[in-house]
């Protein structure tokens, strides 16, 4: 089958970055990776476009002796900032017209900085002329690509790095067995960029200059596939086929092609494989040792892998005849879709779903799904017997049961409790597993220490009191809620649009002087991050938070805090129209903020200590629905809290559990920010 687009010529940019600077954490499968993707464009069969249209710029920093796979070895620039932005800036000359296609792929490390005079943080790509790093912004990185974009709308930006520094800790006691694509370094902020050099007019205020993150433009008319979320790391290992190193994303997205045609590979959509791939990633985020990584996607995932012809549509879930007569949904619990969730069904037309409920909604069938695994689930017609319609694609209308919380138990070969085992809200995992939401710890007297992936020491439950361990559990289960709910609004049309900054207003004085206009959009310095990009907030800090929504949809954003001991905070919410930001203040009263209390967890314990500060993370909610109340996500008492009203309750009778509302992300478009906190120990 070929494509309309077949007579376009293919732009292809290749960046790999294994060697960096002494003194920063060098890399192994970058080269791999952008030789692995060079090799899938020109293999036979490959992606149904002649050689000869095929344009490769390669840019490279491979480690001494590397035996690179590339027809362009000799053709190959060191990637210093500068051979980074000529190659950019040469796609936007007459060598592209608007026929063509381009592909930018990216493996390397990822940071975040600072600029001179400035308090905001800018994502950047790393770049370095072999002595010395030289970032790529955020900033210019989304300039560029808009010159780009002005040329040809046929443009896909792959990015295998770490997309920013807001990563969290691992769990205890995991060694992953990979890198992780993020640069380590300890040096403080830099001057900014020159902007004029991208056309930018002068006295522009380079150094003021707010971003809501890279290539996140409202509506944007390419496509931008990240390795991982903004509150995460990705990874790389080896690669158990060809004996190499890669990239965990590019891994996946060769191991997803590996056994497709050429016609198959030219045809298929990011939408079609984007189930196999979270899945995929997961597996070898397992293998590997590492702490997950969710890709994710800005743009439309009706674009096709390869680039070319395409027409804009609600990509839906791929749905399938299986022969036994129920249907296969091309999506599964890493999307939200989970038991008892209802799909509903409709084929090539309408290309965009009707709104719920309306006389123009009429699906072919409606499903309900009776299996769910990671990236697909099986589903049996409602009603009657139907016949799936060419191109059928299915979207979620009601939403099902929310996964288990995953629970780890260690040391290694401890005996799981009858209790925990029972429980119909908990899968117990290996201890090595990466994944866990939550470990429980056995120690040498019997007792358990319960902790997360932010908190090492949640609670502390004494020997015996098994009935105390569950319930505490599952109470954990109820605080995970929001963060398993924010981790699956993730809709690629609104994907990681919103972008959340904690504000400092500790200048009481100044403050107070503002106007109710000023306080609406106050001019202030933001809050102190450390060197990992978290923020690091001193006990009673003063703070407000402004978000901003880069979509081109308006959301009803909601803010909660959940602390690192199991409480869940209600902040605040708003309406944000598309591309507007807006300061949250406490209770919604202008210049009324939120302050900073002292954690009172329990004591360190001997042999696993806990670190000087509590980890918390602050959640934005946004959807497209308006009038929905998500209060109910709260929670009003800490693991330790539940673990001792049991102990209490034990001796008068067993106190039976609230049960738990399901969670899961509905129909609508939803996204989510994730923001970690640092706050002082007592």
């Amino acid at each position: 089958m070929s494509d309309k687009n077949h007579l376009s010529t293919y732009h292809v940019l290749l960046i790999g970055i294994d060697r960096y600077p002494p003194g920063y954490n060098s890399l192994e499968g970058c080269v791999n990776d952008i030789d692995a993707i060079e090799n899938l464009l020109f293999e036979q069969p490959s992606i149904g476009i002649p050689p000869d249209q095929i344009q490769i710029t390669r840019l490279a920093a491979p480690h001494p002796n590397y035996k690179s796979t590339s027809r362009f070895v000799e053709q190959t620039k060191w990637p210093t900032r500068e051979n980074v932005i000529t190659a950019l800036q040469d796609m936007t000359g007459s060598a592209v017209n608007g026929s063509d296609r381009v592909l930018i792929f990216y493996a390397g490390h990822g940071d975040e900085r600072q600029w001179i005079g400035s308090s905001v943080w800018h994502e950047t790509l790393v770049p370095h002329d072999g002595e010395k790093i030289e970032d790529l912004f955020d900033v210019e990185i989304n300039m560029l690509v808009g010159a780009i974009a002005a040329k040809t709308s046929d443009l896909t930006i792959i990015l295998d790095c770490c997309h920013s520094a807001g990563a969290t800790r691992d769990l205890s006691g995991i060694n992953p067995t990979g890198n992780l694509r993020f640069l380590q370094h300890q040096i403080g902020p830099v001057p900014p960029p020159d902007l004029t050099k991208f056309g930018a007019s002068p006295g522009t205020g380079t150094a003021r200059a707010i971003t809501t993150g890279m290539l996140q433009a409202p509506a944007p008319n390419y496509l931008v596939v990240v390795a991982c979320q903004a509150d995460e790391k990705a990874g790389e290992g080896a690669y158990p086929v060809a004996q190499s190193t890669h990239g965990v994303f590019t891994y996946s997205l060769l191991n997803t092609l590996k056994d497709m045609d050429a016609d198959q590979r030219a045809q298929l959509r990011w939408a079609d494989i984007w189930p196999t791939m979270l899945a995929t990633v997961a597996a070898r985020n397992a293998q590997l040792r590492q702490r997950a990584q969710h890709p994710w996607i800005i743009g439309r995932s009706e674009r096709k892998i390869f680039g070319g012809h395409w027409e804009k549509m609600d990509a839906g879930y791929r749905v399938t005849k299986r022969t036994d007569s129920n249907c296969t949904i091309g999506a599964g619990t890493l999307m939200g879709i989970t038991e008892d969730a209802e799909i509903a069904v409709y084929g090539l037309e309408p290309r965009f779903f009707p709104p719920l409920g309306t006389p123009e909604d009429q699906p072919v069938a409606r499903l309900k799904v009776i299996k769910a695994e990671r990236a697909d689930a099986v589903a049996v017609a409602i009603d009657a017997t139907f016949t799936l319609p060419e191109g059928a694609r299915g979207r979620l209308v009601k939403p099902g049961k929310s996964e288990r919380l995953r629970v780890s138990l260690k040391p290694e070969g401890t005996p799981v409790p009858e209790l925990l085992a029972k429980s119909p809200l908990l899968e117990i995992v290996p201890s090595t597993a990466p994944d866990a939401d939550v470990e429980v710890l056995s120690q040498p007297d019997r007792s358990w220490i319960i902790g997360s992936d932010v908190e090492p020491i949640m609670a502390v439950v004494p020997a015996g009191e098994s009935k105390a361990l569950r319930a505490s559990i599952e109470h954990y289960y109820r605080y995970s809620a929001v963060l398993r709910f924010a981790k699956n609004c993730n809709d690629p049309y609104v994907s990681k649009c919103l972008d959340v900054r904690i504000l400092d207003c500790n200048d009481m004085v100044k403050l107070q002087a503002m106007s109710p206009e000023q306080l609406a959009d106050p001019d202030l310095p933001e809050a102190p991050r450390d060197n990992e990009g978290h923020y690091n907030l001193s006990s009673d800090f003063r703070f407000c938070f402004r978000v901003t929504n880069s979509s081109s949809h308006h959301l009803y954003v909601t803010l909660f805090n959940a602390s690192a001991g199991g409480l869940v905070e209600y902040l605040s919410d708003t309406m944000l129209r598309d591309g507007a930001s807006h300061v949250m203040w406490l209770d919604g009263n202008l210049g009324e903020v939120f302050v900073t209390g002292l954690d009172t967890l329990p004591a360190a314990i001997p042999g696993i200590g806990r670190p000087d500060y509590a980890a918390e993370r602050v959640i934005a909610i946004g959807t497209t629905r308006p009038g929905v109340d998500l209060r109910y996500l709260t929670v009003d008492k800490r693991v330790q809290v539940v673990v001792d009203e049991n102990l209490l309750t034990r001796k008068g009778g067993e106190r039976p559990l609230r049960p738990t509302k399901e969670i899961d992300a509905p129909a609508e478009l939803w996204t989510a920010a994730v923001i970690p906190v640092h706050l002082p120990r007592q």
